[in-house]
């Protein structure tokens, strides 16, 4: 069986996102996946962000795939856990909002070590000015160019 974690944007939502994290778990264990929920990791609103990710990035190596919560794009640590995760072979999927789908694959089909390529693509279709955004896209995706949107709305 899959164990699938899942991640998405928290810092700076509200209720930190929880909901959205509990309705995709108890989608994906419906459909007989094993899940790691983040939101169960670290359920206390008051835990800083460096102990949380310490904890969320342990429970995510015993993973075998990475779901992304709708968000994604705008979160430092998807990115930080999306980059853990391409590095060490991970499935990373886009989680779907659909009552009764699986998650989909990497769209296009893309081999496993250039995870969500498109996708990367399509959260901006400008490339960025600034060196620092192209370090966070090179930190996250490796050399798959600098299409990024940045969390401030330039670029």
């Amino acid at each position: 069986m899959k164990r699938i974690y899942i991640s998405g944007p928290m810092s700076g939502q509200p209720k930190l996102n929880f909901p959205a994290f509990h309705t995709e778990a108890a989608r994906l264990r419906a459909l007989g996946f094993e899940v790691v929920n983040p939101a169960d990791i670290n359920p206390d609103p008051a835990t800083g962000w460096f102990e949380c990710m310490r904890n969320d990035l342990k429970a995510l190596l015993d993973c075998d795939t990475l779901a992304l919560l709708d968000g994604w794009q705008r979160s430092t640590g998807v990115h930080l856990e999306m980059h853990l995760a391409h590095r060490l072979g991970m499935d990373i999927v886009i989680a779907s909002e659909g009552e009764h789908e699986r998650p989909r694959q990497n769209p296009a089909g893309r081999e496993k070590r250039r995870p969500l390529s498109l996708a990367a693509q399509a959260a901006s279709q400008q490339r960025c000015s600034t060196r620092r955004c192209c370090e966070r896209q090179m930190l996250a995706h490796g050399s798959l160019g600098c299409r990024y949107r940045r969390s401030d709305g330039a670029g």
